[in-house]
């Protein structure tokens, strides 16, 4: 928004304002040869009001000079037509014409806003009375304009246009709402005026919203408040393919602006999983399960460089030091009830420590969520087993797979810069499965470079080596 700001105290003189000349040329003040009988006379009447300028008209009568004052009329120190003509005064007078009515414009003044005009005339008889008068600058219309978009069944698109706005915000809620608990909890825009196109997501199937937008004028007051209510539409069954998005919700049609966090790779419980899921808490119990999640980036990923280059599965001290409780089977679906085993024997606190504690699982839980927050009613992160890994693998694979729809859905991902693929080169992924007779030291892990002379095979290697790891969660 663009703001004019010229102040005027009783401190100075209004000359450095602008205003339209005297009719005649003048150096210091407008004067004239004039020998009067009587005082001089002088009236003062508005003219017109802007929002940033005021305009006033002077009629002299047997004046030989004439000057004026403009100050905010917010008190300050009395006005008399003696200091209009002290060049010592605060208020010392901007020269007017004497010979002739004149209409004079002072702009750069802010809007909504009171002045006072002042005005005298002198001759040689003496000065007449102060003339005073109040003007107020105008305040521009403001307009505020919004319509509903697309509703979907977490998601509501919309749209506003502001004019005359000083700040514009909005909220999606199920509660009323008021201009000031818009601004206070909803999103403040940027820029006030001008077309605005939002959008809000993470919201439930099936509820009913209100959508406010709230506008304040140019004098931030007035404000106005546009109202929409809407009913979120019902959440499809999820489907393989589907992407996952941070606030719990999915779609077969990639919305990034909905955080895509990964893609549904398989529906229902799988039957070797015999665990009790909780919710991301560790605590609340899940009602329902949907399925099956693998996440859209590699938890080593580094952004910021663009590494990729793999942690340790965890620490190994002896050949004797006891396993760590996890599957050991190659076609499980336990990397949950695996993940959460490590993390009991990390006495519930993973580090990057691969001599005390285990990085793998770090990254796949803790790092993950930090980066990819996982919606808080699911199971939140885990390490996948091998056999998570493997039907990835063996299922959806670009290389032998019928069809292979992760792969493009995550290639999808890759494409808008909201994932990676898995089918890569050098992509070796650690499992959270121990080895079968050698847990102790060696874990498992599943090959998913397309160039390996074996790709999508299991294999073991020493818990210190280092890989990629792949997070997946519940639904």
């Amino acid at each position: 928004m663009k703001k004019i700001f010229a102040k005027f105290m009783f401190v100075g003189a209004i000359a450095a304002l602008m205003t339209t000349a005297c009719s005649e040329p003048v150096a210091e003040e407008c004067t004239r040869e004039h020998v009067a009988t009587v005082a001089p006379t002088l009236t003062l009447e508005t003219a017109e009001a802007t929002s940033e300028s005021i305009s006033f008209t002077l009629t002299p009568t047997d004046a030989a000079s004439v000057r004026y004052y403009v100050a905010k009329a917010m008190g300050g120190g009395e006005v008399t037509a003696e200091l209009l003509f002290d060049k010592a005064s605060d208020c010392y007078g901007t020269p007017a014409d004497a010979a002739m009515a004149d209409t004079y414009t002072v702009a750069g003044l802010d809007l909504g806003t009171e002045y006072m005009v002042y005005a005298a005339a002198r001759n040689n008889i003496g000065l007449s009375e102060l003339q005073s008068l109040a003007i107020t600058t105008l305040i521009p219309e403001m307009t505020l304009n919004a319509a509903l978009g697309e509703i979907k069944a977490n998601k509501v698109s919309f749209s506003f246009e502001a004019t005359n706005a000083l700040r514009v915000a909005y909220i999606v809620a199920t509660e009323a709402q008021t201009a000031e608990s818009i601004f206070a909890n909803g999103t403040v825009c940027e820029e006030a005026d001008g077309k605005h196109n939002h959008s809000v997501g993470g919201l439930k199937p099936s509820t009913d919203y209100t959508l406010y937008v709230a506008a304040y004028n140019l004098a931030d007051g007035d404000p106005q408040v546009k109202s929409f209510a809407f009913t979120t539409l019902e959440q499809p069954a999820p489907q393989v393919g589907d992407y996952y998005y941070a606030d719990g919700s999915w779609s077969s049609e990639l919305d990034v602006t909905s955080n895509p966090i990964g893609v549904i790779f398989y529906l229902g419980k799988h039957e070797t999983d015999t665990t009790t899921y909780t919710q991301k808490d560790g605590a609340t119990p899940m009602e329902e399960f949907h399925g099956y999640v693998v996440a859209a980036y590699d938890a080593t990923y580094d952004a910021a460089t663009g590494n990729n280059n793999g942690v340790a599965w965890g620490w190994q001290t002896s050949w004797t030091h006891d396993a760590n409780g996890t599957s050991t089977s190659t076609s499980d679906f336990l990397g949950y009830a695996n993940s959460k085993e490590v993390l009991a024997d990390a006495n519930g606190t993973l580090t990057d420590d691969k001599t005390n504690n285990y990085p793998a699982f770090y990254y796949a839980m803790v790092k993950q969520d930090e980066l990819y927050a996982a919606p808080a009613e699911s199971s939140g992160w885990f390490l996948p087993s091998a056999g998570q890994l493997k039907y990835i693998w063996d299922t959806f694979n670009p290389t032998s797979a019928t069809d292979a729809l992760i792969d493009n859905k995550l290639a999808a991902l890759a494409e808008a810069k909201c994932g990676a693929k898995m089918y890569a080169a050098d992509a070796e992924y650690w499992s959270s499965t121990e080895r079968s007779g050698n847990a102790e030291s060696q874990s498992m892990y599943v090959v998913f470079d397309e160039s390996n002379w074996n790709p999508g095979y299991i294999d073991y290697w020493n818990k210190t080596y280092e890989m990629r790891v792949r997070a997946m969660l519940a639904f």
